[in-house]
């Protein structure tokens, strides 16, 4: 599903709906539109069932109804079809470092 940024994608019909993943966080709208109401964030590492890809954009069954993008528009890959043996398990975890006395915060993707 990689193309150029510029480059228009065409519709994708799928035979049936096909498990990807995401590899950035997703936000989920309820129409095609990127000015249709706004309804939820998927985190790194959410399984998505997409029904079809049209442009940029790809309309998901699970695990809510709605449209995403399928690249950022800085040109990052948001989603990629699943592949069992490379999954991310669980998005980010969050952890203090203590270093000289202070806690610091650290992020890290699984």
């Amino acid at each position: 599903l990689t193309t150029q940024r510029n480059e228009p994608r065409k519709q994708e019909k799928l035979n049936t709906p096909t498990l990807y993943e995401c590899y950035a966080q997703a936000r989920v709208r309820c129409g095609y539109s990127f000015s249709s109401q706004h309804l939820t964030d998927l985190p790194v590492g959410s399984i998505v069932n997409v029904e079809e890809i049209k442009g940029q954009r790809a309309r998901i069954s699970s695990p809510i109804h709605g449209w995403l993008s399928v690249i950022s528009k800085d040109g990052n890959t948001i989603i990629l079809p699943l592949n069992k043996h490379t999954a991310k398990i669980g998005g980010k975890v969050m952890f203090n470092y203590r270093y000289n006395g202070n806690n610091i915060p650290i992020t890290a993707k699984i």
